[in-house]
């Protein structure tokens, strides 16, 4: 839910000052929950059944060769759970939302986009449809074979640039 809560938290703040930007990481979807929802309470669902390990084992199984860096991903970064927090998680955000196209028009400050090429849970397409509706917006596409994140030197030049070229930030 990184980039789907960083903006409906700030959407949130009400009267407090708008943040110098936000860096919005690999939104999922755009408004009402979608197909990548319902692969997100797949793998919610298969968890609380299986256990991580068989989950990710099966996914390794369906991923294509080139995808590799997702299994990666995933071991490193489903490790830091319990089988019944990670399966709980993937269902609460499975049931959430992302933002209104309406909601990113209304939005008065920078935000970064993080994208990955070829992320089946995170598509790109999907980083560039946000993109669309913001009139503050930078996308970062990050190489998920050399870089992870915000470490990504292509993330960090389009940082620096939003916060250097925002007025009174």
């Amino acid at each position: 839910l990184g980039a789907h809560a960083a903006i409906l938290g700030a959407m949130r703040a009400g009267d407090s000052e708008p943040p110098s930007c936000i860096v919005a990481a690999m939104p999922a979807w755009l408004g009402p929950a979608d197909g990548t929802a319902r692969l997100t309470q797949r793998a919610g669902s298969e968890i609380a059944e299986k256990g991580i390990s068989q989950t990710i084992e099966r996914i390794r199984r369906e991923a294509p060769i080139d995808r590799e860096w997702v299994i990666r991903a995933l071991e490193e970064d489903w490790s830091r759970y319990t089988d019944d927090s990670l399966s709980a998680s993937l269902a609460t955000a499975a049931r959430g939302r992302a933002p209104e196209p309406s909601e990113l028009r209304q939005l008065d400050f920078p935000v970064l986009l993080l994208g990955i090429d070829d992320d089946p849970l995170h598509p790109r397409a999907v980083s560039e449809s946000w993109l669309r509706h913001l009139d503050q917006g930078r996308l970062a596409t990050i190489d998920p074979h050399t870089h992870r994140g915000f470490a990504s030197p292509t993330a960090i030049t389009a940082l620096a640039s939003i916060v250097t070229e925002s007025p009174n930030r």
